[in-house]
């Protein structure tokens, strides 16, 4: 039994913006998901 996590984006300007790589929390949600996946919760 694992985790799974589904990141299903492209890397197209509109859902990769560099607004959306400067907002404040991407950093907290990329680590979250990533915490999230191997358990670290």
């Amino acid at each position: 039994r694992g985790r799974t996590v589904a990141w299903t984006t492209d890397i197209g300007p509109h859902w990769l913006s560099q607004d959306f790589l400067g907002w404040p929390l991407y950093g907290r949600l990329m680590g979250n998901m990533v915490r999230w996946l191997a358990g670290n919760e």
